[in-house]
């Protein structure tokens, strides 16, 4: 049998091609495994900061829009809508010192008067926030009673003819605060237009009608 002897020189150049080309096809795997690893926006890239939050809406306004974010990065969200602005009162300077709230608890606000049951001429001082309500509010011409035309026993509600005349009255007149009709219906300046209140037998003494009218002056601004 023939023995072949392989010189050791040329059995290690045979070696080294090999392992060269175990050497580079591990680097080229390695190589394309970062580069996909680079290439994936999950495992390098970051979120952008979110965005600032939208400023509060001014009262009455809508939502202030919130602003863009980053790169990645989300919106901030929209500031939310401000509060509408309470409706306040004409007033100017300080209310009268005395104790109108309780004369018009006890004289105004009867039942089968101008409480939130009866309402009488749309009027309620009852629930809470009737100042509000009467600033600049137009007269309701409304639960007058007069006596029937056809001669019957009991009164009939109507409006007379003066009431017509007085249309555009305001119960508190800002612009001219002695043209309100609520004062006129205080002092009975009215004319024939429904009754001087308060009706009896809820009549106020000089010092209470005093006191209402303050209160109405007040809420006029003059």
């Amino acid at each position: 049998m023939l023995k072949m002897t392989v010189n050791p020189a040329i059995r290690a150049n045979v070696r080294a091609p090999m392992s060269g080309l175990l050497c580079v096809a591990a680097g080229t795997l390695a190589f394309f495994l970062v580069s996909c690893a680079a290439e994936d926006p999950a495992s390098t890239v970051t979120g952008g900061a979110a965005g600032v939050a939208g400023t509060a809406g001014t009262p009455g306004a809508g939502a202030g829009a919130g602003g863009a974010g980053g790169t990645s990065g989300s919106a901030g969200s929209a500031g939310s809508a401000g509060s509408a602005g309470s409706a306040g009162t004409a007033a100017g300077g300080a209310p009268p010192a005395c104790d109108y709230a309780t004369v018009i608890q006890s004289q105004c606000a009867r039942v089968g008067c101008h409480n939130a049951a009866h309402k009488m001429a749309g009027l309620d001082f009852q629930t809470a926030g009737y100042e509000q309500r009467i600033v600049n509010a137009p007269v309701t011409y409304a639960d007058i009673s007069c006596p029937d035309p056809n001669g019957g026993p009991l009164p009939v509600e109507c409006i007379p003819p003066t009431c017509a005349q007085g249309t555009g009255q305001l119960l508190i007149n800002t612009t001219t605060p002695s043209e309100s009709w609520m004062l006129k219906k205080l002092l009975g300046t009215h004319g024939d237009c429904g009754d001087t209140m308060p009706l009896a037998p809820g009549m106020v003494t000089a010092e209470q009608r005093t006191c209402l009218e303050s209160w109405i002056h007040y809420l006029a601004g003059g």
